[in-house]
């Protein structure tokens, strides 16, 4: 019983999603938002090939090259800032100036639209993937520097000093000690920076790449096409829950022995750290 009421909250909000989406096409304009059940046509029939996005350059393979082409720079754009953002929020922790200086430096960063900040990045590198990348990297970066900074404040400074007291040196420290300790409490916030990666990803494909889901969007409304813009919507949200999944399946073995009560806290923590910053 329990287990089909925990299965029905699971489910609930899909549910609300799709009563929703099958009602607003006979709100607004009439044809210019696909039903459910049109959408998901869309995204089986041109996942292997597609005339508009052949004639415009799209290659003839459909949505999935372009699908791979967005997963692929999110993950190596989303990883780098990811680790970036740990290292360096470990080194400016060590004193309290260079932690004000570096929050600083993020809260300007971040202060910039991805629709400023990635124009000036194609400029300095051109249309490629290492924009893609970048842009991605720079925003999870963003994204995670606080959550990093906020869990290795909290981890207990008996450890780390017990772990000097044996003769560890400060790089074996953190790797052994700090690291380990602010994983369970990163998980929440590194679920959420790669869905916003995914979002940053297509608004740069959108604008310069030559490949990805926002390009074939970007066709899509060129060519008064709402089916294929949904597509792509479909699409990114498909990659969402495959990292979410795959986020899971990686952690898994690492919060074996994390109580349930105390990982529900920290993944609640980083959600409201996410929404209210």
């Amino acid at each position: 019983m329990r287990r089909s009421i925990a299965w029905l909250r699971a489910v609930s909000p899909l549910i609300c999603i799709l009563a929703i989406w099958s009602l607003l096409p006979f709100i607004v304009v009439s044809g210019s938002l696909p039903s459910p059940v049109t959408a998901i046509r869309s995204l089986i029939l041109t996942s292997t090939f597609d005339r508009v996005i052949q004639a415009q350059g799209g290659g003839d393979g459909g949505y999935l090259p372009h699908v791979w082409s967005t997963c692929w720079h999110v993950t190596v754009g989303t990883v780098a800032g990811i680790l970036l953002s740990v290292l360096l929020s470990a080194v400016a922790t060590v004193s309290g100036a260079m932690l004000g200086f570096f929050g600083a430096l993020i809260e300007i960063v971040g202060a910039l639209p991805a629709l400023i900040f990635v124009p000036f990045v194609a400029v300095l590198l051109g249309p490629s993937d290492v924009v893609q990348i970048v842009s991605v990297g720079v925003y999870s970066f963003i994204t995670m520097c606080p959550h990093a900074i906020s869990a290795l404040q909290r981890v207990n400074k008996e450890y780390s000093g017990a772990a000097r007291l044996l003769g560890a040196k400060r790089l074996r420290t953190l790797l052994l000690v700090q690291l380990p300790g602010i994983t369970p409490a990163l998980l929440g916030p590194i679920r959420l920076t790669f869905a916003y990666g995914i979002g940053i990803s297509v608004v740069v494909e959108y604008l310069v790449a030559p490949s990805g889901i926002g390009r074939v969007m970007k066709l899509g409304a060129a060519y008064t096409n709402p089916e294929l813009v949904f597509t792509g919507v479909l699409w990114a949200i498909l990659l969402a829950f495959v990292f979410d999944g795959a986020l899971l399946l990686i952690f898994r073995p690492i919060l074996v022995w994390t109580e349930r009560r105390q990982l529900l806290e920290w993944l609640a923590r980083g959600v409201n750290k996410v929404y209210l910053k």
